[in-house]
């Protein structure tokens, strides 16, 4: 996170913990499902393209692990979507 120019590092981490841990226990107990995927949706986004930025990686190596972790996410907020919709 640092290498991305992130300020506040350990409140961030704090955060991502937060909505991950929360995030998970909603979907799985069904207890405000739906706010969870929304927010769960936002936050998959805003991770791909604020830290898997692979179109400036230095490196091949290291561009095609991001493009994987990039394209991960995307992945794992689309279901989101549906528990979003569906409940």
């Amino acid at each position: 996170m640092a290498s991305h120019g992130l300020p506040a590092i350990p409140l961030l981490l704090g955060v991502a913990l937060a909505v991950e841990a929360a995030g998970t226990v909603c979907l799985l107990t069904g207890v405000a499902a739906r706010h969870a995927a929304l927010i769960m949706f936002f936050y998959l986004l805003a991770v791909s393209v604020l830290l898997h930025g692979f179109w400036a990686a230095r490196y091949p190596a290291s561009a095609g692990m991001l493009q994987t972790h990039f394209f991960k996410n995307p992945c794992a907020a689309g279901p989101s979507t549906a528990a979003r919709c569906f409940g």
